[in-house]
């Protein structure tokens, strides 16, 4: 593509890119092909359960209904469910610190 740092800067930038839409690609079929995990997932977040607990819950419910192992999908569910968590936070813990900066540099 390009030469030099910039292009290999740039090459690996666009293969991340690339990756990543895969994966949602990937995450958006397994939903279509198999909606049970996200619907018990989705559902029992929406009764109250926290996150950890309702990936569990769907993970486990998506492995039945695969005839996978249920104690394996629960324990990948679970686990999907606190790393979804702590994005969050972070991201909120981001908007806001950009957001303080921004404001405080508007005082007089």
């Amino acid at each position: 593509m390009c030469g030099g740092f910039v292009g290999d800067l740039l090459d690996g930038v666009g293969n991340v890119i690339e990756d990543i839409g895969d994966a949602v690609g990937n995450a958006v079929e397994a939903v279509v092909d198999n909606p049970i995990g996200a619907i018990v997932s989705v559902g029992s977040m929406a009764l109250g359960v926290p996150p950890v607990w309702a990936g569990a819950l769907g993970g486990a419910a998506n492995a039945a209904s695969t005839g996978g192992n249920i104690l394996e999908g629960a324990l990948t569910g679970g686990a999907m469910g606190y790393v979804g968590v702590k994005v969050g936070v972070y991201r909120d813990w981001e908007t806001d610190r950009k957001s303080t900066r921004l404001n405080s540099s508007h005082r007089l």
